[in-house]
């Protein structure tokens, strides 16, 4: 029997109006275009999943919900839900005001009439909410939510998602590669939705009935966010989710894999927004200064893989991959970027080199590094060391003692240095896998020794790590 999707909830005419920016309070703008179409979260959901499917056999989707006595609609109390939203070229972003309408009159009745439906189908249970605002410790959250049910997951717009289960020790971090990213912004409403309807498709087709593996799950979670991420690259809301025929084959296969190659070592930046950390990284990368149009604050961590180049060294292999989150700068970010920053091999922890408030944070950085990864290895970087210094060496020199922490200057205007931080890094990783494996020989040769004889054996005197 053909699997069953069944969605409930609203159902909404989108009455879109297009602005170059958003007004300020008590300003009047004019639109530059308006359009309408559909929307509402459980009906969005439900177009985004149905939008996947091979054919229509693959497994069955309804979707339940009320409309009101008007062009759109057939209840005679109320008109149908109104989303009035405001789009701001721009940036793509969305503001948006809810008339809910006849969405309001879906109640007792409805609701039993639903729950009847829901009791002819084998369903995973999710609950889908709106963003909170706040400085809410994510953490926390999912493990109070664990208390409640087994898999947690928590959407973090353009950043990705994360997710925990009962049997995953930390939150697993899930963002979205280079090659996925898309390169402009045009309209961000019902990404979430999209997330959702092809979160469920992917658990639609998954053939056992029993809840998936973390390893699985991670997978499905990834090839949403890249769906979501294909939509705002389109105006509207259902209009801009793509079909399957449109999607890449790696999306659409079933036991393929998005990201195969997991890297080999993990490095994080961390310092205040603006001190230069996407420019010294970036540099590094694209070998070359931001143009001026790719210059900005970094609202999102971004991550990006990237394959030393080695045929000489004598690890066994042509060279390791370093994964490399960009993080945010910002307190607002602090939950997320501890996410990152977790199991990292290495921090660089950005100053800009002429502003003292970035130099004046950056301690309170490394502390808050030391208190959630305290293994992590820290190299202090001063970038935009072609401005005028406003911090003193000796103050440097000092703070890098006390933490036995490396030091750079760089400069993203003439690239000084920034291939040496990151080459550096990579040959300490080497050095640190060389002396693990020696360990891990040395302790295979004792557990090898076996003392055959009744006579007693010295213990084994073991090396003082200080």
């Amino acid at each position: 029997m053909a699997k069953t999707i069944v969605y409930c909830g609203g159902i909404f005419r989108d009455e879109v109006t297009v602005v170059e920016r958003f007004p300020r309070d008590g300003e009047t703008v004019f639109a530059t275009e308006y359009f309408s179409g559909y929307g509402g979260k459980s009906a969005n959901q439900s177009v985004a999943a149905s939008m996947l499917r091979e054919n229509n056999n693959e497994f069955n989707i309804y979707f339940l919900g009320q409309v009101g006595c008007d062009p759109n609609g057939i209840d005679s109390n109320k008109p149908t839900g109104i989303a009035s939203i405001s789009l701001e070229s721009s940036t793509g972003e969305n503001k948006i005001i809810v008339y809910k309408g006849a969405n309001e009159l879906f109640g007792k009745e409805a609701a039993i009439n639903a729950l009847q439906t829901l009791k002819k189908v084998e369903s995973i249970s999710w609950l889908k909410q709106n963003a909170l605002s706040g400085n809410v410790d994510i953490f926390e959250s999912l493990n109070t939510l664990l208390n409640l049910c087994p898999i947690i997951i928590i959407t973090l717009g353009s950043e990705g998602a994360v997710f925990k289960s009962r049997s995953t020790p930390k939150p697993v971090a899930i963002s979205i590669s280079e090659k996925y990213k898309p390169t402009k912004i045009v309209d961000t409403t019902g990404a979430g939705d999209s997330f959702i309807g092809s979160l469920s498709y992917y658990l639609g087709i998954h053939a056992q009935s029993e809840l998936p593996t973390d390893s699985q799950l991670e997978e499905m979670i990834r090839r949403a966010c890249i769906i979501a991420a294909f939509s705002i690259t389109k105006k509207g809301t259902q209009s801009s989710y793509f079909p399957r025929n449109d999607l890449p084959p790696e999306l659409k296969r079933r036991k393929s894999k998005v990201i195969s190659v997991v890297p080999d070592f993990k490095v994080v930046t961390l310092g205040e927004s603006g001190c230069g950390k996407t420019s010294l990284v970036q540099w590094f990368l694209k070998r070359r200064k931001l143009d001026q149009s790719e210059i900005g604050a970094t609202v999102t961590p971004a991550f990006t893989r990237f394959k030393f180049i080695d045929d000489d060294n004598d690890l066994g292999n042509d060279g390791l991959s370093m994964g490399l989150w960009d993080t945010a700068g910002s307190e607002r970010f602090l939950s997320l970027s501890r996410l990152y920053y977790r199991d990292a091999f290495a921090a660089l922890l950005c100053y800009d080199v002429s502003d003292e408030y970035s130099w004046n944070r950056l301690r309170y950085w490394i502390n808050e590094l030391q208190e959630n990864e305290s293994n992590c290895r820290i190299y202090i970087v001063g970038c935009k060391a072609d401005l005028p210094r406003q911090i003193c060496p000796e103050k440097v020199s000092e703070l890098a003692d006390e933490y036995t922490s490396i030091l750079y200057e760089t400069s993203s205007e003439t690239g000084f240095q920034i291939e040496e931080v990151f080459y550096n890094i990579y040959n300490d990783y080497k050095d640190h896998l060389r002396i693990k494996r020696k360990l891990d020989d040395e302790e295979i040769t004792k557990v090898s020794k076996i003392n055959l004889s009744s006579e007693p054996i010295e213990p084994i005197k073991r090396r003082c790590s200080c």
